[in-house]
């Protein structure tokens, strides 16, 4: 064979690849990449999860279960599982809940979700690959987590999704590369207009509530509350403002009664296990505020709120 011959055969299955150089033929033989390689990047499972690029058909569980994806939830990007409201058919069974996706089982051991109570609601766990913990996945609460392996019924050869997820756009939208060659008038009154919408939106919403419980105060005072928690904490900061609301605050003149009673409700006051090595100064400055939380929760009966949640 001459030494710049190169032939490919086209078989099922490990393509081989034959070289020739000199008087010499070598053969590399092609295989699918392996699961145990950390180079399948988790995020790549997401998106085949999200955009359900599996065969749908026969779905089953490590335990045999038939499984049906009515929704594959909402992708998030914030602390807990990685779907949000996913809707399952396991065996007879619909299910509401949340998803978590690693590229091997033990995936859900060396994030140490067996231990953390917020992944309790995740009613389903897909993993690209089996390995040795496959089927034996618990939630913190001990109840046994079904479990989906994917490989199996990926729509494209894994090679395949791979190079896609390396050269598609980096951008979430396709033409967010020519931004910048848009004139600088255009974009600019763009987001004007945007912004002016997404204000009057705000006040539409603000309207509809006030005129449920017309209330100026106490619509201000829950409006705080969400925006000192940003986007991520705006709906557990609401929870908090509902739970103390401006008339119980106004009865409490002592500034550090405040501090306690915000931070007790919130469920952030630490426990004294959590202060073993912290400073004295630091630790009692806690103990005062838990103390403190302790006597006004009787007062004023408001119970702490989930750290967790």
């Amino acid at each position: 064979m001459p030494s710049t011959a190169i032939e490919k055969l086209l078989l099922p299955g490990p393509t081989p690849f034959f070289y020739g150089a000199s008087e010499a033929v070598y053969q590399v033989t092609l295989h699918e990449p392996d699961g145990a390689l950390p180079r399948v990047p988790e995020a790549l499972v997401h998106e085949v999860w999200q955009a359900r690029r599996f065969d749908h058909t026969a779905l089953v569980t490590s335990g045999g279960v038939p499984v049906t994806v009515l929704d594959p939830g909402t992708y998030n990007t914030d602390r807990g599982p990685d779907f949000r409201a996913a809707r399952l058919r396991i065996g007879p069974t619909e299910w509401a809940g949340d998803v978590e996706i690693h590229t091997t089982s033990g995936g859900w051991f060396d994030h140490k979700h067996h231990l953390d109570a917020a992944y309790n609601g995740v009613v389903l766990h897909v993993a690209l690959h089996a390995d040795i913990w496959t089927g034996g996945l618990l939630r913190a609460d001990g109840t046994p987590l079904p479990e989906l392996i994917l490989y199996p019924h990926l729509e494209a050869p894994l090679r395949t999704l791979l190079y896609q997820f390396y050269a598609h756009p980096a951008g979430p939208l396709l033409c967010a590369a020519s931004w910048a060659r848009v004139p600088a008038e255009i974009r600019e009154a763009w987001i004007e207009a945007l912004a002016v919408e997404r204000m009057q939106a705000k006040r539409d919403r603000l309207a509809v509530t006030y005129l449920q419980a017309p209330d100026l105060e106490a619509l201000l005072h829950g409006r705080l509350f969400a925006a000192l928690g940003y986007a991520k904490n705006a709906e557990a900061m609401t929870a908090l403002a509902r739970r103390l609301p401006l008339p119980l605050v106004r009865q409490i003149p002592d500034a550090l009664d405040l501090e306690a009673l915000h931070l007790g409700a919130a469920g952030l006051l630490p426990a004294p296990a959590d202060l073993l090595r912290s400073d004295r100064a630091s630790a009692d400055y806690a103990m005062d505020l838990r103390e403190r939380f302790d006597r006004l929760r009787l007062r004023f009966d408001v119970p702490a709120m989930d750290r967790a949640a």
